[in-house]
């Protein structure tokens, strides 16, 4: 009864597991009534305001219109798109797509003409020629046009004869909006406009029969059809409560369509599978054949609402999860690759690089080194047919596969570099300056030296690595991939594929296990004949498809949607490096000691999180998580700001500024916001960068600069973060641990189908007394023919009030997110112990005495707390942010009246006997004005300055309570207070020091640093200042000239300090002579005027010392030792020399 099978698949790659039927689970969610009334299953077009997915260009614009909802219903007749109709005016277009206005339905469409072609009278579509349709400009649809043709005097509705392509000129407001081709459509080609006046190009109608209409007509045989968009998300996480890993892939869903305060919830948040051997790729595979199934045939399931049979079908709207399973879905290399982004082609470092050659400068290296022609079936750019055509400056032969890549503005051009052998090939003709070589290797040693990049390598990966690269797309990815398979079919390609996918950065597992499988075909084998035999054997069983399943979904780009994760980027990204390195290397003992006592001793009213405690996220920075790194991240400069460098605060306090922004619920300008949300990010960036550039081989730091496109694409950053999924591990870890673990994918998905059961019954969930009815070993019958009003029923009232009665039940279902206030107690407050006084006693009737004109005779109360219209908990002496509302007496709708303030919260008054005081509600708030125009310089946030000016404010006024900080740093406040502690809920003797804040307590910064209410914050944000682009460049320079400095002392260090390689040999204390290694390339040693360091240490059993010669490459040993002995160079001060002439 109302049961979600379990279906069980064989994998490509050889492993068993199971998914749960997506089908069913998405059927059951129709006729359930806490969930489909709340459903969105169009596109709305707000404008430039943007709080929800179907809002953003993925859905409003993006997605194909045969992956989006075909139909809407206007008077009973069902319009859908592809199919020609008639508007009132009496012209004639053909819907493409529809989306919701103001509540409104309406379509973009193409125009219709009446044309002759070859002496057939019929219409022309015209796509250079999109319009929009309100629902109420339509008069007739396919059906009765059929009809009704004649009587019109217009051609049959079928009769389209040919389609007139748009023009590459498309008047889009959305500057990042791409339109995507239609894939069941042969690809049109795009008309200059230019070339459109001389010459007229038709092509034919290929989205539908047109005879037959959309094919969605006769599948819903009159019913209504929805599509229903999903965020899919996959992770792996551990089946074990112990330490020790157990992983399990694990794929999940949420219904797109749902607004952001019910996607959140747990509730709502779907199990498909999950095995501890399928690796993702592998079990994605049978994800996909039921999307695609139910695609193709629709989903019938009855509709709670509106008491009906509809037919649904479901689309990708994007594919969630952690960086590394981002990349896995791309078919992406991996954030350790050259080419580390899935999204674009930024590159970075890599030793074969011409900057990184020995005296070789490349200055103008595009900022996204993409291979010249990754796009192509010839390979990559190492391949020796890659086809460029343009002559090179110099050639790099690698033996056997060689890279021709042009370089420009070369001090030595035409110069052969020869990496076959140790040595490098003298210039083919003289140049100026000449360019020394490098020395001969030691003779004996073949080991290959560390890499090491140049300062013009570091300067051109560090200036690329802050700015988006060429956008990767998903043809090119296949056309890649097939040129793999093509490459494979040859024997000995298995090294030449390991460097094609290094050197493009694209690697398919599904793909990669089969063509370990060909190379393993032939290795047996002797003669290349043999071998090639049984290569061709191998290919010929190979199967049909030996790619990723995520190419099979039309509609879906993994580069483009696979969205920026802000969890595993942000918070256990950026927070997590800065908290460890200031932890581990900014801080010693005792400065942890102090900042686990301002941690302790912060103020977190506004915040909506409890105390503080500072030893843990010190003494524990290693074992931190998410929730963790929320609170550092709104509180650190207020506790580091004297602990770090200027350069290393003002990248703290840019990434603080940076978050709120980026965990922002609402835009309401969505072109102002990305332009800030860029400034922002390039400020952190930029900051970061003068701290270290050394940060910039964490790939996490290119990979928020896409975030701004993909918060177009699908709305607040918040709607695509993955904490809920994550959450939702500990259920899948739970059902793992509760079983016997023999059989982990099925036991696993038959417990959360049963649990899929139990949920809907106790929802309310509507089924079909047919189910009960029909033999448990016969399909049910698929149709609306069951679907009749009479056969769908609820539990009973008993089971249903167990759900309403206890919010435990509601709890284990997950239908309650933690920390979410009720709606029953928004705009309660809670009277403190004060007796009922006359007005004039309160602080209200002192400040504002005729603020009230009824208030003499009666009796007020004051309280101590209320609970804000927005969830937040307010009491007196917090700061909040006042909006003044003016109601319209006429439509009843309230605006917003001057400037939003800051204000403190002095008290909170009923009259006793009130409506509002039995209703627990306050009569009104009085709040004291604070001025924020000043600036805390140091800290970039607005100043507090109280202000003798009071106000009587109701409660919807009243925005929401900001977080605000003592400015310490002015005033010099130490841990001279102290706390006590609290121990089983009761006070002990034990005391913890805190901060006192003794001088100027009224001295308070704003803190936008703050994340909750970050929309009503930004107003009072104060901008960076974006240096010019020549302030950048010096910055950069600069630090890529601190980071090479620092890596060649350290190296430098390390060759001093390092054991001289010598061997003594000699009898008793004789003297003994032995050779060694020398010292670096690029160090002199200078000692004697001989250019030799001579050294000498005492010991009996490792006292040899070595003498190191620069241009010798050897060492002579003199010490005092038997046998073999080992010592340390030493120098004495000026006689070493360092020379960085060449780097």
């Amino acid at each position: 009864m109302c049961g979600i099978e379990t279906l069980a698949y064989n994998g490509k790659l050889g492993h068993r597991y199971h998914v749960n039927n997506i089908s069913q689970i998405l059927a059951q969610e129709m006729s359930n009534p806490k969930v489909m009334p709340f459903m969105h299953f169009y596109p709305e077009d707000t404008g430039k305001t943007l709080d929800e997915t179907r809002q953003a260009s993925r859905w409003l614009k993006d997605l194909r219109p045969e992956e989006t909802t075909p139909m809407i219903r206007v008077d009973a007749d069902d319009y859908y798109i592809y199919e020609p109709a008639m508007l009132k005016d009496l012209t004639f277009c053909v819907p493409e797509r529809w989306f919701t206005r103001n509540g409104v339905f309406w379509a973009r469409a193409w125009k219709l003409e009446v044309q002759v072609i070859n002496d057939v009278r019929g219409w022309v579509v015209r796509k250079d020629c999109e319009i929009e349709v309100s629902e109420h400009d339509f008069a007739r649809n396919f059906v009765s046009l059929q009809d009704q043709c004649e009587y019109y005097q217009v051609p049959h509705p079928s009769l389209i004869l040919a389609v007139r392509p748009r023009s590459k000129k498309i008047n889009d407001p959305d500057p990042d909006h791409e339109f995507d081709e239609d894939e069941d459509q042969a690809r049109e080609p795009h008309v200059d406009d230019e070339d459109s006046n001389d010459v007229d190009v038709l092509l034919p109608w290929m989205h539908t029969n047109p005879v037959l209409g959309n094919r969605w007509r006769a599948l819903a045989k009159g019913h209504r059809t929805l599509c229903l968009p999903l965020w899919m998300y996959c992770d792996d996480t551990s089946g074990n409560q112990s330490k020790k890993w157990n992983e399990h892939n694990s794929f999940l869903f949420t219904l797109a369509g749902l607004p952001r305060e019910h996607t959140a919830k747990e509730y709502n948040i779907h199990f498909l599978c999950t095995s501890n051997l399928a690796p993702p790729l592998e079990m994605m595979d049978g994800v996909v054949n039921q999307i695609e199934s139910a695609q193709q045939n629709g989903i019938w399931a009855w509709d709670c609402v509106r008491k009906e049979p509809i037919l649904i079908f479901p689309t990708v709207l994007a594919l969630l999860g952690d960086n590394p399973m981002h990349s896995e879905f791309a078919c992406h290399i991996g954030l350790r690759g050259k080419f580390f982004c899935r999204v674009c082609w930024v590159k970075g470092s890599d030793a074969q690089d011409a900057a990184n050659m020995p005296n070789v400068y490349d200055e103008s290296r595009n900022n996204s080194p993409a291979p010249s022609n990754a796009g192509s079936d010839a390979g990559s750019i190492n391949e020796p047919d890659s086809g460029a055509t343009t002559s090179p400056d110099f050639l790099i032969n690698t033996a056997p596969a060689t890279l021709a890549e042009p370089l420009v503005n070369m001090t030595a051009p035409n110069l052969l570099i020869n990496t076959t052998r140790a040595t490098l090939a003298q210039p083919l003709v003289n140049t100026t300056p000449a360019i020394p070589m490098p020395p001969e290797p030691l003779a004996g040693t073949s080991k290959r030296k560390k890499f090491k990049e140049s300062m013009s390598a570091m300067l051109n990966r560090v200036s690329a690595f802050i700015k988006p690269g060429k956008p990767r797309n998903r043809d090119e990815t296949q056309r890649k991939l097939r040129s793999y398979l093509t490459q494979a079919t040859v024997i000995g390609a298995k090294t030449k594929l390991k460097n094609l996918r290094t050197e493009s950065g694209i690697k398919d597992t599904v793909q990669e296990f089969h063509l370990e499988r060909l190379f393993a075909s032939y290795k047996n084998k002797l003669g290349p004949r043999a071998k090639q035999a049984a290569l061709d054997a191998a290919v010929s069983a190979l199967p049909d498809d030996i790619t990723s399943p995520v190419w099979r979904l039309s509609g879906l780009d993994p580069h483009k949607h696979t969205p920026v994760e802000i969890l595993h980027v942000i918070l256990l990204g950026f927070l997590k490096y800065f908290w460890r390195d200031l932890v581990q290397n900014q801080v010693n003992d005792e400065t942890k000691v102090l900042l686990a006592q301002r941690l302790n001793s912060l103020d977190v009213n506004g915040l909506g999180i409890s105390q503080l405690s500072g030893e843990t996220l010190v003494n524990y920075a290693g074992s931190l998580t998410g929730r963790d790194f929320r609170v550092i991240a709104q509180v650190a400069p207020f506790v580091v700001y004297d602990m770090v460098p200027d350069d290393v605060f003002q990248a703290w306090l840019a990434l603080s500024k940076l978050i709120p922004l980026i965990w922002q619920p609402v835009i309401e300008d969505i072109d102002q916001y990305t332009k800030t949300l860029q400034r922002e990010i390039e400020h952190f960036l930029l900051m970061t960068a003068q701290w270290s550039c050394d940060w910039f081989n964490k790939s996490k730091f290119h990979i928020v600069l896409h975030l701004p496109k993909h918060i177009r694409q699908f709305g607040p950053a918040m709607l695509f973060a993955t904490e809920a999924f994550e959450s939702f591990n500990a259920v899948i870890r739970a059902k793992s641990i509760h079983s016997n673990r023999q059989a982990p994918s099925r036991d696993i998905a038959m417990a959360f189908a049963q649990g899929n059961r139990v949920r809907h019954l106790l929802s309310g969930g509507y089924f079909a007394l047919a189910d009960l009815e029909e033999p448990a070993e016969l399909p049910l019958q698929v149709g609306p023919e069951r679907f009749s009003h009479n056969n769908w029923r609820t539990v009973g009232p008993g089971p249903l009030r167990l759900l309403n009665a206890d919010d435990t039940v509601q709890h284990y279902l997950g239908l309650v997110v933690a920390g979410e206030s009720p709606a029953s107690s928004l705009g309660s407050c809670k009277r403190d112990k004060h007796k009922p006084r006359l007005f004039g006693e309160t602080l209200t009737g002192m400040h504002l005495p005729r603020v009230l004109h009824s208030a003499a005779g009666h009796l007020y109360v004051t309280s101590s707390e209320v609970h804000l219209l927005n969830g937040d908990k307010c009491r007196p002496g917090q700061h909040v942010i006042i909006q003044r509302h003016d109601v319209n007496v006429h439509t009843g709708l309230s605006a917003n009246v001057g400037p939003a303030f800051v204000a403190c919260v002095r008290e909170i008054i009923q009259q006793q006997g009130s409506q509002n005081y039995n209703n627990s509600q306050p009569d009104g708030i009085l709040v004291q004005t604070v001025h924020s125009t000043d600036v805390a310089t140091k800290f970039e946030m607005p100043a507090l300055k109280y202000q003798d000016e009071y106000s009587f404010v109701p409660l919807s006024d009243i925005v929401c309570t900001v977080n605000t900080q003592h400015n310490c740093l002015a005033n010099d406040c130490t841990t001279s207070g102290f706390r006590y502690v609290y121990q089983e809920r009761v006070r002990s003797h034990h005391q913890r020091p805190v901060v006192q804040h003794l001088t100027n307590p009224n001295d308070l910064i704003l803190n936008t640093a703050q994340m909750r209410d970050a929309i009503h914050l930004q107003k009072f944000h104060i901008p960076p200042n974006i240096p010019d682009e020549s302030t950048k460049q010096k910055i950069i320079q600069e630090s890529v000239a601190r980071a090479i400095d620092k890596r060649d002392k350290r190296r430098l260090e390390a060759a001093v300090t390092a054991d001289g390689a010598g061997v003594g040999r000699g009898r008793g204390r004789g003297r003994g002579r032995g050779r060694g290694s020398g010292l670096t390339q690029a160090i002199t040693l200078a000692a004697d005027g001989a250019g030799v360091a001579r050294g000498r240490g005492p010991g009996r059993e490792r006292g040899g010392s070595s003498d190191g010669s620069q241009e010798a490459g050897s060492s002579m040993g003199r010490g005092q030792g038997r046998g073999r002995g080992r010592g340390s160079n030493s120098f004495l001060p000026g006689e070493l020399t360092l020379d960085f002439s060449i780097s």
